[in-house]
């Protein structure tokens, strides 16, 4: 699990990475596309998603929207604060 904090008050973001890396094959996605869609690069993006970086709350919903992950319940799972 991954945790992020925001510099104007906590965030707690803990990130099931297998959930992540699966929706993003199921969508087949590539982790270069991702990274364009959060506005970092390929190298940021998979240590992100390999759990070795944290991910901020509007990249989680800049990647949510990009994998059309639109579930409620389903990026809570993923992506839980």
């Amino acid at each position: 699990m991954n945790i992020s904090r925001n510099r104007d008050k906590e965030v707690k973001i803990l990130v099931r990475t297998e959930e992540l890396q699966a929706e993003r094959k199921r969508k087949k996605k590539t982790q270069s596309d991702c990274a364009n869609a959060i506005g970092c690069s390929t190298n940021t993006y998979s240590q992100k998603e390999n759990n070795e970086a944290k991910f901020d709350i509007e990249e989680v919903s800049k990647l949510c929207d990009f994998l059309e992950i639109t579930s409620k319940a389903r990026r809570a799972y993923i992506f839980l604060c």
